[in-house]
């Protein structure tokens, strides 16, 4: 919905700080709404973009994606489609990077 609004860029990393840092409650759409007023966003339009075909539509295509990589929780990392990287005992948090960089020097080199 914030992509389609044009404020994504604006929002999200102040979003993850809201819930993440600050301990913000915002346990529903209403309450996403309510967070992007600070951003000039109308509620109302906020809301009825976040029930539009368009968001719809590419919420479902990005959650056939999801599935077809097999991502189960955050933090994870797809690269180009074809490796995932999740947390675990053999990849810790602070490593994904590194094997993250390391598949995409990969994946560049093949090409």
């Amino acid at each position: 919905t914030s992509e389609m609004l044009g404020v994504e860029d604006k929002g999200h990393d102040a979003l993850f700080a809201a819930i993440h840092k600050d301990h913000k409650p915002i346990r529903s759409l209403e309450d996403v709404a309510d967070f992007y007023t600070q951003y000039g966003v109308d509620k109302a339009n906020f809301m009825s973009t976040a029930s539009s075909f368009a968001v719809e539509a590419k919420l479902r295509q990005q959650q056939v994606l999801v599935r077809k990589w097999g991502v189960r929780g955050t933090p994870s990392l797809v690269i180009n489609g074809k490796y995932l990287i999740s947390v675990s005992n053999d990849v810790p948090q602070p490593k994904m990077i590194e094997v993250a960089n390391y598949l995409i020097a990969k994946e560049l080199a093949e090409k």
